[in-house]
């Protein structure tokens, strides 16, 4: 067991006669304080060894949780420049087809009127040919009617 500071307090060495202490005792004691202090500067040793290689590797950690850092901050920065782009993108891609469904709006609109314009065309033509027909029919019916008195004339005794 080591000894304590406490113990080199209280520690007392026996005379011997005249000579005063005890050679042997003295000789043991101190070979005992310098085991111990060869024990304490092991163990202070090993635990300095032990402290750097524990900052060495909080030093590593420290390294990796910032770099680990950023590149979280970078890859937040990389999601919010894509998020913005595809909400620039998305905003371009209304507008286009804003502008598409309007020109298809206004075609429509315009073969609507030209449809409607050739309809009314059509109509005018409807009525001027069956005029036309009616006209054309009337004479026929005339023509006829007419072939017909001729006939009836042509056919009926002349009277003197």
């Amino acid at each position: 067991m080591p000894i304590t500071p406490l113990d080199l307090r209280k520690k007392t060495f026996t005379k011997v006669n005249i000579r005063g202490i005890d050679p042997k005792e003295v000789k043991d004691f101190l070979e005992q304080i310098a085991r111990d202090l060869e024990a304490i500067y092991k163990e202070r040793s090993l635990l300095a060894d032990k402290v750097d290689e524990l900052n060495a590797r909080l030093e590593g950690f420290t390294r990796t949780e910032k770099a680990f850092q950023q590149a979280f901050a970078t890859a937040q920065e990389t999601c919010n420049e894509m998020q913005k782009a595809a909400q620039q993108e998305a905003a371009t891609v209304v507008e286009r087809a804003k502008i598409e469904g309007e020109k298809l709006i206004r075609k429509a609109e315009d073969q609507q009127n030209l449809l409607i314009h050739e309809l009314s065309e059509l109509k005018t033509k409807k009525s001027m040919m069956l005029g036309e027909l009616r006209g054309l029919a009337e004479s026929v019916t005339r023509l006829i009617e007419h072939w017909d008195d001729r006939e009836t004339e042509s056919s009926s005794p002349k009277s003197p």
